[in-house]
């Protein structure tokens, strides 16, 4: 492991200071610009990364978080509830706000997908029902009944159009179409806080996570097939995840104690580096040059894996930007 000198911090510029879970999602614009969606800060925040310069746009009472923004076709962004009571659709262009819907409880929703004719299905935490929602029309739909906790932690969609929903407290994985609004369940899972996050590879197979299931599942929708492949123990052990170009996943810890290499062509892992702090990172990005960047939690170090080989590198950088503390520019 080799450690790189404070002077790669040349190359950012602190822009400003904001209390600690003010965001927790962002969205790039076709422009350049960034949407910044709250999570404790009472404001969506437009930063453009050319001029360093922000712009706060409408005013949320109350718990404003929600948990993700996504771009629609038109250009506008859907910032979806969390803790919040509403859809909300701001329009970049105009700088407008408009709340669609009214949804009661805290952790509503937890992600969310587009689907063909550029609707978003809406995969529930806490709340009771598939929601989908059509950014043209403002109009939605509720789909299923969900009894259990926080049910799902991530969905992705297939190429046929259909949704993988993968489950957090909820005991199965769940196929929607939402051409046909079917509703399919496939497998049973023990526990809870099962999965964090999943992804879906070439093949079409999709690979789930661990959080705190002991093993990675790796589901094929076409048969409706899952396999289990390796061990972990411990509870919440992986953040997010990145595809390399040669077919391999990385999968980056939160709570587990090592980067972990899975190939899923051979079904085998390889464990990289040894970190001690409880809390490690909250998520990570691969870069053009194949070198994967993971942003800390309560780490003091990020991470910057470039395989074979990795590196910890930009001591302290957690006090910038673990959980949107301050927003970073380039110089």
């Amino acid at each position: 492991m080799q450690s790189s000198s404070l002077t790669q911090r040349k190359n950012c510029v602190e822009v400003r200071h904001f209390k600690e879970g003010s965001f927790n999602h962002c969205v790039a614009l076709p422009d350049g610009k960034v949407i910044m969606v709250p999570s404790a800060y009472d404001a969506i925040v437009v930063f453009d990364p050319s001029t360093n310069t922000f712009e706060e746009v409408g005013h949320f009472e109350g718990d404003p978080s929600c948990c993700c923004g996504v771009a629609a076709s038109d250009g506008k962004v859907v910032k979806l509830p969390y803790a919040y009571h509403a859809i909300v659709v701001f329009d970049p262009a105009t700088k407008t706000l408009e709340e669609v819907g009214r949804f009661e409880g805290e952790g509503t929703f937890f992600c969310c997908v587009s689907v063909p004719e550029g609707k978003l299905v809406m995969v529930p935490a806490s709340y009771h029902a598939i929601v989908v929602f059509d950014p043209a029309t403002n109009a939605f739909n509720e789909v299923g009944h969900f009894e259990e906790g926080d049910k799902f932690s991530c969905c992705v969609a297939m190429p046929d159009g259909k949704v993988i929903m993968v489950p957090f407290s909820y005991h199965a994985i769940v196929v929607f179409d939402p051409a046909t609004n079917i509703v399919e369940e496939v497998g049973y899972f023990e526990g809870r806080s099962k999965f964090r996050c999943c992804v879906a590879l070439p093949d079409g197979k999709v690979i789930m996570v661990p959080a705190s299931y002991h093993a990675i599942v790796v589901f094929d929708p076409a048969t409706k097939f899952f396999e289990e492949v390796g061990h972990f123990e411990g509870l919440l052990k992986f953040s997010c995840w990145v595809a390399m170009p040669d077919g391999k996943v990385i999968l980056v810890p939160f709570l587990y104690h090592a980067i972990v290499i899975f190939g899923p062509a051979t079904k085998t892992l390889e464990e990289l580096g040894h970190f001690e702090a409880e809390h490690k990172f909250t998520s990570c990005l691969a870069l053009t040059d194949g070198i994967v960047v993971a942003v800390p939690w309560h780490h003091s170090d990020m991470a910057l894996l470039s395989c074979p080989r990795w590196r910890v590198a930009w001591p302290g950088l957690s006090a910038c930007i673990g959980w949107g503390q301050a927003l970073l520019g380039v110089l």
